[in-house]
């Protein structure tokens, strides 16, 4: 060992690392997916929620109390639109 190091040993160096790095992007780029998609689940199950709290009239029988879509009322926890602020 002389502290000499050849273009041969940083080549293969760098090469080396380049494999390591690959494994690692996969892992992260997984992480990333898993992420987004558990947000998308959470969002979707949250909607199915609200869309549960709504109360349904029976077959041929109209309620006041159930909301039509598109009325612009909110249910609890739904951020408001652009024309209700």
């Amino acid at each position: 060992m002389t502290g000499r190091v050849e273009v041969g040993t940083v080549v293969a160096f760098i090469s080396g690392l380049a494999k390591v790095n690959d494994p690692w992007g996969d892992l992260v780029n997984w992480f990333l997916e898993m992420t987004v998609s558990g947000v998308k689940y959470r969002l979707l199950a949250d909607a199915v929620e609200r869309l549960a709290r709504i109360p349904r009239a029976g077959p041929g029988k109209a309620s006041a109390s159930a909301v039509p879509v598109g009325t612009g009322r909110m249910l609890a926890g739904d951020p408001p639109t652009r024309e209700q602020v």
